[in-house]
């Protein structure tokens, strides 16, 4: 029955007395009871970055021109908190392969932070018991490998060294290291895990186009990181800042020092790689054991640009404060360079992947060559 029509009932029932009982379904007919609404989670709002001229920024065009066209792919330049020069698609979110270890780095730091674990030196089997049962032979070596040996590359794990003695660059670490992380220490694991990335990293920066995690092909148990250059900048924004995001405290400027200051020291040997038991079933991150050195510039899981046993910086064309995430050998490289207040992320499949030992280091610093003739002040 329409409102209209019971308009003219209710005066021909008022003296029946159910003038309420018709005006209140008249009332129910125009506004239904509907159960609340579930809430969802809602990712924090898009926080684009300011633009800045060339000539601000102080940066040639041309020369970036050669160096995006030695790079191909997409990227962007960050200069004074602004973007100053993109190419490609900046906003893709693509895989960034060995360069997201510097945000699982994060995650073990921001779990310090948090009181999730009472420092990195507290032995992971307390997370991972595990751990207990391998390497009988070694001294069940395994049960003192730590958050801090992890973060370094010198855990040892799947190698015969004691933890804390060798350099090991090794995927089956890293694997484990994502499972402690994601499985142990936030107890999520899965596709899950892009929510602790939410809440520690991606809402608090205002990430904009969609970081993700997806299975990998190899081994769907483990998920890599994909995400935008023009994303992946605002977590380096945290280490050119001293840990902050537009004033606000993301990560202690403690922790930043420790990355930016604290490379491996160059008498730390690389493992001979002769392999130990690990965990059955033990994933990779996607490459084997003893893939590479740490040159003296290895620092929780950033490339600092520090001199090799030759004296050779890592990154010769680049200023000795540059620090960089890497992965395939410099297809996936965030940059900063907190003496010029800069920011490089690019995303490209044009290079050779190599270790940095060999021509990863001298594809990436041919391309920063190009783009620091471009920088005027």
């Amino acid at each position: 029955m329409s409102c209209r029509s019971l308009a003219s009932r209710i005066v021909l029932c008022a003296l029946l007395g159910v003038v309420p009982f018709l005006a209140a379904g008249c009332k129910k007919k125009k506004q239904p009871a509907t159960a609340a609404p579930a809430r969802r989670q809602v990712r924090a709002a898009r926080e684009p970055w300011p633009a800045i001229d060339l000539d601000a920024a102080g940066l040639d065009k041309e020369k970036l021109d050669q160096f995006a066209n030695a790079v191909r792919g997409h990227g962007a330049i960050i200069r004074h908190d602004a973007v100053a020069y993109t190419w490609g698609d900046p906003g893709k979110p693509l895989d960034i392969a060995s360069a997201s270890k510097a945000v699982y780095s994060f995650l073990v730091l921001k779990a310090v932070e948090d009181g999730l674990i009472p420092g990195l030196d507290q032995p992971v089997v307390q997370w991972m018991p595990e751990l207990a049962s391998l390497n009988a032979a070694l001294n069940h070596k395994d049960t003192r490998i730590t958050w801090r040996h992890l973060i370094n590359q010198t855990s040892c794990y799947g190698v015969r060294e004691e933890p804390g003695t060798a350099f090991d660059y090794n995927d089956y670490q890293t694997g484990f290291l994502w499972m402690l992380i994601f499985e142990k220490l936030h107890h999520t694991g899965g596709t899950d895990a892009i929510r602790v990335l939410q809440e520690k990293l991606f809402n608090p920066t205002g990430a904009a186009d969609k970081p993700s995690f997806r299975p990998m092909e190899s081994n769907s148990k483990l998920h890599r990181l994909v995400i935008s250059p023009l994303d992946l900048a605002r977590f380096g924004s945290l280490f050119l800042h001293d840990g902050k995001w537009k004033g606000r405290q993301i990560l202690s400027a403690g922790h930043v020092r420790l990355v930016r200051e604290q490379p491996l020291p160059l008498t730390l040997p690389r493992t001979a790689g002769l392999d130990a038991d690990m965990l059955p079933g033990a994933p990779s991150y996607g490459g084997g054991k003893n893939q590479d050195d740490h040159l003296g510039s290895y620092s929780q899981m950033w490339w600092l640009n520090k001199r090799d046993t030759a004296g050779r910086l890592l990154f010769p064309s680049a200023p000795g404060d540059a620090m960089a995430a890497i992965g395939y050998g410099g297809e996936k490289v965030l940059m900063v360079v907190p003496s010029l207040d800069l920011i490089i992320s690019w995303n490209t499949d044009n290079f050779t992947r190599a270790p940095m030992v060999s021509i990863g280091r001298v594809q990436i610093d041919t391309v920063l060559r190009i783009f620091f003739a471009a920088v005027k002040k």
